[in-house]
C-alpha cells in the first residue's frame, strides 16, 4: 500500500482548509429577538347606537409598538392585525411591511383594517332591527422579522375586546281613541 507523500498531505490540508472557510461563511445566520409592547396592544370596548340607521362598516385602528435588535441588518418587516372568535380562526385584517436595512428598531405604527375582511364576522350578521347584540373578538397582533425571505425571528401579542350594537325604535300598530303620549327613556352609554 503506498504512503501519503508530503506533497499530498499539504495538498489535502490546504482543500481541508478552504472548505471549512466556506462552510464558516455559508453557516453565518442572521439572529434577531423581536417584541411586541404587550403595554401597548389594546383594543378598547366599543359601543354603536344605530337608531335610524344600519351599519355600514366596523374598522379596528390598532396602535402597536415594536422592536427588534439582530447581529445583521435585517430586510425585512411586517406588523399585521388579525381578528376572529378566537385566535386560531383570527384572518389578517390589516398589515404594513417595510425594509428597514437596519440591525435595531424601537418604533410603533398604527395600522387600521375592517372587521368585516374575516370570515368569522360579516355585516349581514350584525345588522339589527331592534335590541341589543354583542360580539366578543380577539385580535392578534404579529411582528416578522426576515432576512433574505427567511423568518429570523417573530413577536405576537393577543388582546380580546367587545362591540355593543343597540338600535331601540318605538313601534306602534293599532288604533287608539283619546289623547295621550308615548314616550322612551334611556340611559346614556
Amino acid at each position: 500500500m503506498p504512503g501519503i507523500s508530503r506533497r499530498g498531505l499539504l495538498a489535502g490540508t490546504a482543500i481541508l482548509g478552504t472548505t471549512s472557510v466556506s462552510i464558516a461563511l455559508i453557516t453565518d445566520k442572521a439572529s434577531a429577538t423581536a417584541s411586541i409592547d404587550s403595554g401597548e396592544f389594546t383594543i378598547a370596548d366599543t359601543s354603536a347606537d344605530l337608531t335610524g340607521e344600519n351599519l355600514k362598516d366596523i374598522v379596528i385602528d390598532s396602535n402597536i409598538n415594536y422592536s427588534f435588535d439582530s447581529n445583521v441588518r435585517i430586510d425585512g418587516l411586517e406588523v399585521s392585525v388579525a381578528v376572529g372568535i378566537d385566535e386560531r380562526s383570527a384572518q389578517i385584517i390589516a398589515s404594513e411591511s417595510t425594509t428597514p436595512n437596519q440591525k435595531q428598531i424601537d418604533t410603533s405604527t398604527t395600522i387600521s383594517g375592517s372587521l368585516f375582511d374575516a370570515s368569522d364576522y360579516s355585516i349581514d350578521a350584525l345588522q339589527i332591527d331592534d335590541g341589543k347584540k354583542t360580539v366578543r373578538i380577539t385580535a392578534v397582533a404579529e411582528l416578522i422579522i426576515k432576512r433574505d425571505d427567511s423568518i429570523v425571528a417573530t413577536d405576537k401579542l393577543t388582546d380580546t375586546f367587545e362591540i355593543t350594537i343597540t338600535k331601540d325604535e318605538v313601534r306602534i300598530n293599532g288604533q287608539f281613541s283619546g289623547t295621550g303620549t308615548v314616550s322612551m327613556e334611556t340611559e346614556p352609554a
